[in-house]
Protein backbone atom coordinates (compact mmCIF):
# COMPACT_ATOMS: atom_id res chain seq x y z
CA UNK A 1 0.00 0.00 0.00
CA UNK A 2 1.48 3.34 -1.05
CA UNK A 3 2.03 5.76 1.83
CA UNK A 4 -0.09 8.87 1.58
CA UNK A 5 1.84 11.92 0.48
CA UNK A 6 1.41 14.87 2.81
CA UNK A 7 2.07 18.37 1.51
CA UNK A 8 1.39 21.38 3.71
CA UNK A 9 0.86 24.84 2.17
CA UNK A 10 4.28 25.99 3.30
CA UNK A 11 5.92 22.97 1.65
CA UNK A 12 4.44 23.53 -1.80
CA UNK A 13 7.03 24.08 -4.52
CA UNK A 14 5.58 26.92 -6.54
CA UNK A 15 6.16 27.53 -10.22
CA UNK A 16 5.79 31.07 -11.49
CA UNK A 17 5.20 32.64 -14.87
CA UNK A 18 6.07 36.25 -15.57
CA UNK A 19 3.89 38.06 -18.09
CA UNK A 20 5.27 41.17 -19.80
CA UNK A 21 2.76 41.61 -22.63
CA UNK A 22 -0.97 41.77 -23.17
CA UNK A 23 -2.64 39.21 -25.43
CA UNK A 24 -2.45 41.69 -28.30
CA UNK A 25 1.32 41.92 -27.93
CA UNK A 26 1.57 45.36 -26.34
CA UNK A 27 3.90 45.68 -23.37
CA UNK A 28 2.64 45.91 -19.80
CA UNK A 29 3.72 48.90 -17.73
CA UNK A 30 5.07 46.45 -15.17
CA UNK A 31 5.60 42.67 -15.41
CA UNK A 32 3.01 40.48 -13.65
CA UNK A 33 4.05 37.32 -11.80
CA UNK A 34 1.47 34.53 -11.73
CA UNK A 35 1.53 31.18 -9.96
CA UNK A 36 0.82 27.88 -11.71
CA UNK A 37 -1.62 25.75 -9.72
CA UNK A 38 -3.12 22.63 -11.31
CA UNK A 39 -3.09 24.11 -14.82
CA UNK A 40 -4.55 27.36 -13.51
CA UNK A 41 -2.77 30.68 -13.26
CA UNK A 42 -3.51 32.59 -10.06
CA UNK A 43 -2.17 35.92 -8.89
CA UNK A 44 -2.23 35.16 -5.16
CA UNK A 45 0.55 33.03 -3.66
CA UNK A 46 -1.58 31.90 -0.72
CA UNK A 47 -4.32 30.73 -3.08
CA UNK A 48 -1.82 28.78 -5.14
CA UNK A 49 -0.41 27.06 -2.07
CA UNK A 50 -3.91 26.22 -0.88
CA UNK A 51 -4.76 24.62 -4.23
CA UNK A 52 -1.60 22.52 -4.38
CA UNK A 53 -1.34 21.34 -0.77
CA UNK A 54 -2.92 18.07 0.38
CA UNK A 55 -3.17 18.76 4.13
CA UNK A 56 -3.35 21.53 6.69
CA UNK A 57 -1.63 21.50 10.05
CA UNK A 58 -4.06 20.92 12.92
CA UNK A 59 -3.61 22.81 16.20
CA UNK A 60 -2.52 19.53 17.80
CA UNK A 61 0.32 19.25 15.28
CA UNK A 62 -1.16 16.39 13.25
CA UNK A 63 -1.88 16.68 9.52
CA UNK A 64 -5.49 17.23 8.51
CA UNK A 65 -6.61 16.28 5.02
CA UNK A 66 -8.26 19.06 3.05
CA UNK A 67 -10.78 20.59 3.35
CA UNK A 68 -10.69 20.14 7.13
CA UNK A 69 -8.56 22.52 9.20
CA UNK A 70 -8.56 20.11 12.16
CA UNK A 71 -7.58 16.44 12.10
CA UNK A 72 -10.03 13.58 12.44
CA UNK A 73 -9.08 12.84 16.07
CA UNK A 74 -9.64 16.47 17.09
CA UNK A 75 -12.95 16.57 15.22
CA UNK A 76 -14.06 13.39 17.00
CA UNK A 77 -12.96 14.81 20.34
CA UNK A 78 -14.84 18.07 19.74
CA UNK A 79 -17.96 16.19 18.66
CA UNK A 80 -17.87 13.98 21.76
CA UNK A 81 -17.38 16.99 24.03
CA UNK A 82 -20.38 18.66 22.41
CA UNK A 83 -22.41 15.45 22.78
CA UNK A 84 -21.46 14.98 26.44
CA UNK A 85 -22.36 18.59 27.27
CA UNK A 86 -25.62 18.60 25.34
CA UNK A 87 -29.16 18.43 26.67
CA UNK A 88 -30.54 14.88 26.66
CA UNK A 89 -33.93 13.33 27.30
CA UNK A 90 -35.47 9.89 27.02
CA UNK A 91 -37.09 8.74 23.81
CA UNK A 92 -40.62 7.33 24.02
CA UNK A 93 -40.79 6.29 20.35
CA UNK A 94 -43.38 9.02 19.84
CA UNK A 95 -41.55 10.42 16.80
CA UNK A 96 -38.42 9.45 14.86
CA UNK A 97 -34.88 10.05 16.07
CA UNK A 98 -31.82 10.26 13.85
CA UNK A 99 -28.06 9.95 13.92
CA UNK A 100 -27.52 12.69 11.36
CA UNK A 101 -28.10 10.35 8.41
CA UNK A 102 -30.58 7.59 9.27
CA UNK A 103 -33.98 7.97 10.92
CA UNK A 104 -35.35 5.39 13.35
CA UNK A 105 -38.91 4.86 14.58
CA UNK A 106 -38.38 2.10 17.15
CA UNK A 107 -35.59 0.87 19.38
CA UNK A 108 -35.36 -2.50 17.65
CA UNK A 109 -34.44 -0.67 14.42
CA UNK A 110 -31.59 1.02 16.29
CA UNK A 111 -30.50 -2.28 17.83
CA UNK A 112 -30.31 -3.89 14.39
CA UNK A 113 -28.39 -0.93 13.00
CA UNK A 114 -25.82 -1.21 15.81
CA UNK A 115 -25.37 -4.92 15.15
CA UNK A 116 -24.95 -4.37 11.41
CA UNK A 117 -22.49 -1.50 11.87
CA UNK A 118 -20.75 -3.08 14.89
CA UNK A 119 -21.18 0.02 17.02
CA UNK A 120 -22.65 0.93 20.40
CA UNK A 121 -25.79 2.91 21.19
CA UNK A 122 -23.66 5.82 22.36
CA UNK A 123 -21.66 5.82 19.12
CA UNK A 124 -24.80 6.83 17.23
CA UNK A 125 -25.30 10.07 19.18
CA UNK A 126 -29.02 9.97 18.46
CA UNK A 127 -30.90 13.24 18.14
CA UNK A 128 -34.57 13.97 18.82
CA UNK A 129 -36.62 15.39 15.95
CA UNK A 130 -39.59 17.71 15.68
CA UNK A 131 -42.45 17.81 13.21
CA UNK A 132 -42.32 19.99 10.16
CA UNK A 133 -45.87 20.85 9.12
CA UNK A 134 -47.25 21.53 5.66
CA UNK A 135 -47.63 25.28 5.29
CA UNK A 136 -49.65 27.15 2.72
CA UNK A 137 -47.18 29.15 0.66
CA UNK A 138 -49.01 30.02 -2.53
CA UNK A 139 -47.95 33.42 -3.82
CA UNK A 140 -49.72 35.52 -6.46
CA UNK A 141 -46.56 36.40 -8.38
CA UNK A 142 -45.29 32.82 -8.41
CA UNK A 143 -48.65 31.62 -9.72
CA UNK A 144 -49.20 34.28 -12.38
CA UNK A 145 -45.73 35.68 -13.20
CA UNK A 146 -46.06 34.50 -16.81
CA UNK A 147 -49.27 36.46 -17.45
CA UNK A 148 -49.10 39.62 -15.30
CA UNK A 149 -47.52 42.83 -16.68
CA UNK A 150 -44.25 44.19 -15.29
CA UNK A 151 -44.55 46.74 -12.52
CA UNK A 152 -47.96 45.54 -11.35
CA UNK A 153 -48.87 47.17 -8.01
CA UNK A 154 -49.87 44.37 -5.63
CA UNK A 155 -52.00 46.54 -3.38
CA UNK A 156 -53.78 48.50 -6.08
CA UNK A 157 -54.11 46.35 -9.19
CA UNK A 158 -54.49 42.72 -8.11
CA UNK A 159 -58.15 41.67 -7.94
CA UNK A 160 -59.25 41.34 -4.32
CA UNK A 161 -61.09 38.09 -5.13
CA UNK A 162 -57.81 36.45 -6.18
CA UNK A 163 -55.93 37.71 -3.12
CA UNK A 164 -58.72 36.43 -0.90
CA UNK A 165 -58.77 33.01 -2.62
CA UNK A 166 -55.00 32.61 -2.18
CA UNK A 167 -55.15 33.67 1.48
CA UNK A 168 -58.00 31.24 2.16
CA UNK A 169 -56.12 28.39 0.49
CA UNK A 170 -52.97 29.05 2.56
CA UNK A 171 -54.98 29.21 5.79
CA UNK A 172 -56.77 25.97 4.93
CA UNK A 173 -53.45 24.16 4.43
CA UNK A 174 -52.14 25.58 7.71
CA UNK A 175 -55.26 24.43 9.59
CA UNK A 176 -54.97 20.86 8.30
CA UNK A 177 -52.05 20.38 10.74
CA UNK A 178 -50.44 17.60 8.70
CA UNK A 179 -46.82 16.58 9.30
CA UNK A 180 -44.69 16.83 6.18
CA UNK A 181 -41.39 15.64 7.64
CA UNK A 182 -39.19 15.59 10.72
CA UNK A 183 -36.14 17.75 11.34
CA UNK A 184 -33.51 17.22 13.99
CA UNK A 185 -33.41 19.37 17.10
CA UNK A 186 -30.47 20.18 19.39
CA UNK A 187 -31.59 17.67 22.02
CA UNK A 188 -29.91 14.26 22.08
CA UNK A 189 -31.43 10.95 23.13
CA UNK A 190 -30.65 9.83 26.67
CA UNK A 191 -29.36 6.25 26.64
CA UNK A 192 -30.53 4.79 29.92
CA UNK A 193 -29.21 1.69 31.69
CA UNK A 194 -32.55 0.03 30.96
CA UNK A 195 -32.11 0.57 27.21
CA UNK A 196 -28.54 -0.69 27.35
CA UNK A 197 -29.77 -3.84 29.07
CA UNK A 198 -32.46 -4.33 26.43
CA UNK A 199 -29.86 -3.99 23.70
CA UNK A 200 -27.60 -6.49 25.47
CA UNK A 201 -30.42 -9.03 25.63
CA UNK A 202 -31.41 -8.37 22.01
CA UNK A 203 -27.81 -8.88 20.89
CA UNK A 204 -27.56 -12.18 22.76
CA UNK A 205 -30.82 -13.38 21.22
CA UNK A 206 -29.61 -12.58 17.72
CA UNK A 207 -26.29 -14.33 18.32
CA UNK A 208 -28.05 -17.44 19.63
CA UNK A 209 -30.32 -17.80 16.61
Amino acid sequence: MTEEKIIFPEDVQLKTITITKFDDGTNLKEPITLYLADDHLVSNERTARDILCTHYSCECGCPSRKPFLTCEDCRDKARKEKYNASEKKEWLEDRPVCNGECYFNEWWEIFNFCLEEDCTLDDLELIHTEEKKYKGCLDFFNLFHNVIPEGLDYDEQIPSQIKQAIDEFNKKIDNLDITASYVQTKVYVLITDEIREEFKKYKQEQENE
